[in-house]
């Protein structure tokens, strides 16, 4: 109905978005944790060079990949929002976890050539490479594009140095299967995240599904009560913040009694559909809604709509009902009509809302009163 496009006026994403986003939002706190977990480890290195060479330990190369390695950690932890979720990661966040990312493998491939004549020499970029294939979800592009540029200054320092031909062979093979199999880590965690995401899509799926059918009217389809209530408390919070025009209509079937009677239950539920139907196509705006208030009876809620707005829709039902010609035999031949109450505010407020509905309904007496198939509208100021 119309009113659920109402209450969901926020962006909408489309799925694949929504996935997107959330993976996103995962790298992003991911990579923080990565960065919180190299940042003591750096500048515990840090204080021992300088501790044993002084000031000529912290001027040295790999002294200077670190301490770049550090400004950038705490770079990307402002770019990126430290250990807070962000609620709708955009390109800026997307870019500052790419360059992040990328920076790591950088500063991790130049300081293991620089010592690369070590036997640990490969520890540090191991540990990055595996860490960034183990923990984030990566598709084979986004992984290519983190780690290509640290693998290729990796490659070209090895092939810059004077090692031997059997070490440099070996070095290389172990970085190649390492990049390999840390690769296949990002694919897997993507594919089991791609399938996380299907699986609470379709529980969210079918659990809107129930929802929507636990307020809808069994036999007319139309919101049933638990519904209406719903939609009167929204409006309430809208009037709330800024007062609006509001009519609410309240239709009821006149002598159902008797045409059930006269033609039998089944007859009285497809009339009922019927009205129902002759009511939903009477309303033209987005914002108009109608649901099944009780038994026979109808209510139709016109926010933002003027008196003569009002007061026509409401003709417009009883016309639609009556020239429907749902015949029954009583006493003598006869077509149901209905009986139609409609109240008016120019400017409803939440405390109005009540007695605005308290008189519709008044209203709705008055026009039985009057002989039925009628209509009666008043005003509330």
């Amino acid at each position: 109905m119309a009113f659920e496009k109402n209450m969901n006026l926020d962006y909408q994403e489309t799925e694949t978005e929504k996935l997107d986003s959330q993976i996103l939002g995962e790298n992003l706190r991911r990579l923080q944790v990565i960065g919180l977990v190299g940042l003591p480890v750096n500048a515990i290195l840090l204080a021992i060079s300088a501790i044993r060479n002084g000031i000529a330990g912290l001027s040295a190369p790999v002294s200077i990949l670190r301490i770049c390695w550090i400004v950038a950690t705490f770079g990307y932890f402002a770019a990126s929002g430290f250990l807070r979720g962000v609620e709708r990661p955009g390109k800026k966040h997307s870019f500052a976890f790419t360059l992040a990312a990328m920076l790591c493998c950088l500063f991790a491939s130049g300081i293991t050539v620089y010592n690369v004549s070590q036997d640990t020499a490969t520890l540090v970029y191991i540990v990055v490479v595996l860490l960034i294939g183990a923990f984030l979800y990566l598709d084979s592009a986004s992984f290519m594009i983190v780690v290509v540029p640290g693998l290729v200054t990796l490659y070209v320092g090895l092939f810059s140095k004077t090692i031997e031909p059997s070490r440099l062979i070996a070095v290389l093979v172990n970085v190649t299967a390492l990049h390999f199999f840390a690769g296949v880590l990002a694919l897997f965690n993507m594919k089991m995240k791609e399938r996380q995401f299907e699986s609470e899509r379709a529980l969210n799926r079918l659990n809107n599904e129930l929802k929507a059918l636990s307020e809808r009217d069994g036999l007319t389809g139309l919101p049933n009560r638990r519904k209406i209530e719903e939609t009167i408390e929204f409006w309430k919070a809208v009037f709330a913040r800024k007062p609006d025009s509001l009519a609410i209509i309240l239709i009821d079937v006149d002598f159902f009694k008797e045409y059930n009677e006269a033609r039998g239950h089944l007859a009285g539920d497809d009339a009922l559909k019927t009205i129902a139907s002759l009511i939903t196509n009477c309303l033209y705006r987005e914002a108009d809604f109608v649901g099944r208030y009780k038994g026979e009876q109808f209510v139709v809620i016109l926010p933002g709509i003027s008196r003569l707005g009002a007061f026509t829709i409401a003709e417009r039902i009883r016309l639609a009902v009556q020239d429907a010609r749902l015949l029954y035999e009583g006493k003598q031949a006869k077509t149901l009509t209905v009986s139609v109450g409609a109240a008016f505010s120019e400017m409803c407020s939440r405390e109005a809302f009540d007695p605005l509905t308290a008189l519709a309904d008044m209203s709705l007496s008055e026009a039985k009163k009057n002989g039925r198939n009628n209509v009666v509208i008043q005003d509330i100021f």
